[in-house]
């Protein structure tokens, strides 16, 4: 028989890892793992990447969020937490996430622009886009051809074809503001939004 479990929180974030193990994170500096414990995150939680171990209580964990020039880094489990600093950073982080080809590079949106890493989180280097009176939103993974794209308010799309380096801004032919991104190949991605609207690429936003 499923057992529920209803936790007096809202939770914005789920990860999975193996078949029993958890998380759930909330914009109210709350984290909770299997079993419904909850525990602080010092900060409100916008993102969590997780890199899996064998287990568990091995697997890393990195968090960005409300801490603005903050990401925290778990390698127990989630049990405790060290803070990487990103000199300079001082609007929200949003998304963090590795370029699952090429190794020690990595990524955090922020809602002005993104930061990348090519060293494992040792130096970081910002990249700003910004958008008038908006922010960014959402960056898809990069394909193995390093294509990836960044979308925003105002139905904004930037594509970058240099893992992260440089970015161009592309035309979705909307207003509407688009908050999340997905691509699946160098010339594939979808983008959705506000008021249900969809925009996808068949040659790479060409």
């Amino acid at each position: 028989m499923e057992t529920r479990t209803k936790l007096q929180k809202s939770f914005n974030w789920i990860a999975i890892i193996g078949f029993l193990a958890y998380w759930l994170a909330s914009a109210d500096n709350t984290l909770a793992q299997t079993g419904w414990s909850l525990q602080s995150a010092n900060q409100g939680v916008s993102d969590i990447l997780i890199i899996p171990r064998l287990n568990k209580e091995t697997a890393h964990f990195y968090q960005v969020g409300s801490g603005f020039n903050e990401i925290r880094k778990s390698i127990d489990g989630g049990t405790t937490w060290t803070t990487l600093t990103i000199p300079g950073q001082s609007t929200l982080l949003l998304r963090i996430l590795p370029d699952e080809f090429t190794e020690g590079v990595g990524f955090v949106l922020a809602t002005n622009g993104l930061w990348r890493t090519s060293n494992n989180g040792a130096t970081w280097a910002f990249t700003s886009i910004s958008i008038p009176s908006g922010s960014l939103r959402d960056i898809s993974g990069f394909t193995v051809n390093g294509i990836g794209w960044i979308v925003g308010d105002g139905g904004k799309i930037f594509k970058s074809t240099d893992r992260g380096v440089t970015w161009t801004e592309q035309s979705s032919n909307t207003t509407d503001h688009l908050y999340a991104v997905h691509a699946s190949s160098n010339n594939n991605a979808v983008a959705v939004g506000a008021n249900g609207r969809t925009v996808r690429t068949s040659n790479g936003g060409a």
